[in-house]
């Protein structure tokens, strides 16, 4: 009897036990709300002092309900999605240096004149890469106008009125018709050479005078510009000034003859000739790599490898390109027009002495 209620004791405490743990688990875990109070049944219940007691309910936050409710997919709210901000593109190194040199060029020659430095190269560059700068340029007419008046310059060589009818073409202005002269009339008759005066008979005055008149185009003798510039090619390929082969004369052929490569096998073969020589060979400086760039852009091919050596003149603190380790005018404005020449090839323009473009003409 004794040993069964004893029995009865310990099944009671374990009975009052299981409440406790039974209301410690409901209670936190949240199942019930935690300001509802204890069932009366267990309210009365003495817990055992070695058990913990249960922690103030009110210290939990009670569990929210998931809304099981289906919810169409437009009604949810979508995270906002961040916009993609595109990274420019770094500018390609030889428009950098194509822009610094133009910089440079204007800084250094506030006042253009007519001449073989300092004068119509700045003056195509300028304008063949677009930019518009119209105090400049006027600067540069005052200085023509005076020249052609006689006072301060002078446009006499076949090279002169080849360079200013390439920078007024370039400009926008009829050389034929400028100011009532026609300043093409010059170049419209070839003349042999043993019938020039000393100063026309070099093979620069045919080139230039060939590339001018292409240039919008302009009235004149092509065929004999042409035939006397294949005439003058040297053995073996190639063209200089005094019998041996220059590059940058080449180049300047090269050039000239562009336009023809196609419809004449002479011509054609007289420019692979010279491209064997010269078309994958850096040159020694920047003029003759510059000149090369031109050529090559004039046939619509690239001139990576001129380009990367041509590059290599280039002072990026000042823009100007050196030679002899200075800044040098000539290099400068040679350089620059070669790589508006090349950034016309690598955009799909004109090639630089091709300027229907600026007159809307067909060609």
């Amino acid at each position: 009897m004794k040993n069964m209620k004893i029995r009865q004791v310990i099944a009671l405490i374990c009975s009052v036990l299981a409440v406790i743990g039974l209301a410690i688990f409901i209670t936190r875990s949240g199942y019930v709300d935690a300001q509802q109070p204890i069932p009366e049944a267990c309210s009365s219940v003495a817990i055992d002092p070695e058990v913990p007691p249960v922690e103030d309910a009110s210290e939990y936050e009670p569990q929210p309900e998931y809304d099981f409710e289906h919810k169409e997919t437009s009604d949810v709210e979508a995270e906002p999605i961040a916009e993609e901000i595109p990274v420019p593109m770094p500018e390609p190194a030889y428009l950098t240096a194509m822009n610094g040199a133009l910089g440079w060029l204007h800084e250094s020659n506030p006042s253009p004149r007519v001449g073989s430095v300092g004068g119509e190269w700045s003056v195509l560059a300028t304008a063949r890469a677009g930019l518009g700068d119209a105090v400049w340029f006027g600067q540069y007419l005052e200085a023509l106008d005076l020249a052609l008046a006689g006072e301060g310059g002078r446009v006499e060589r076949m090279t002169d009125y080849a360079r200013v009818t390439l920078a007024l073409t370039a400009l926008g202005l009829d050389a034929s018709i400028y100011n009532g002269r026609d300043l093409t009339a010059a170049l419209h008759t070839f003349v042999p050479h043993e019938d020039r005066p000393p100063y026309n008979r070099t093979i620069n005055a045919d080139i230039f005078a060939l590339i001018a008149l292409d240039s919008r185009p302009y009235g004149g003798d092509r065929e004999q510009y042409i035939a006397a510039i294949l005439t003058a090619e040297v053995p073996g390929g190639g063209w200089g000034l005094t019998g041996g082969v220059m590059p940058d004369i080449t180049a300047m052929a090269i050039a000239a003859l562009a336009p023809y490569h196609d419809s004449s096998v002479e011509v054609r073969a007289a420019i692979n000739r010279a491209l064997e020589l010269f078309g994958e060979r850096p040159m020694r400086d920047a003029e003759g790599n510059a000149q090369m760039i031109v050529a090559l852009a004039a046939l619509g091919r690239d001139a990576e490898i001129h380009l990367s050596a041509l590059l290599t003149f280039h002072d990026p603190e000042t823009g100007a390109f050196m030679r002899n380790g200075e800044p040098n005018m000539m290099s400068t404005e040679q350089a620059a027009y070669a790589l508006v020449a090349y950034h016309r090839f690598a955009t799909g323009q004109n090639r630089l002495y091709d300027m229907h473009d600026v007159f809307n003409d067909d060609g």
